[in-house]
């Protein structure tokens, strides 16, 4: 595994990665960002804690054992630029969204 890896965000047509993807629910409220690995598949990071300066631990792993197109890379990530929520780990986008309803 590489040293702490910093990724930028997502460009408007969505062509660049890595990245780091801000994603909103319908009413334009905050959630938790996706990560577009290096292989350019898009993930969540729902098991993974998203800290107020943007740092993502545990590492990151696109695991080929779990996800059908995963392709083994496995950093530590930061994401350049973030200015959104800290995100704690373990929940998922289901339980997210039933806190804007």
């Amino acid at each position: 595994m590489s040293d702490l890896i910093l990724i930028p965000r997502s460009n408007s047509e969505h062509t660049n990665f890595p990245c780091w993807i801000p994603t909103q629910n319908t009413k334009g409220e905050e959630l938790r960002p996706h990560v577009r690995c290096n292989c350019g598949a898009t993930t969540s990071v729902g098991n993974h804690h998203v800290h107020k300066d943007g740092s993502l631990t545990a590492s990151y792993f696109h695991d080929p054992s779990k996800m059908p197109d995963g392709c083994g890379w496995h950093v530590y990530l930061k994401f350049n630029g973030y200015d959104g929520s800290e995100w704690l780990p373990g929940r998922t986008q289901e339980e997210m969204l039933k806190e804007f309803e």
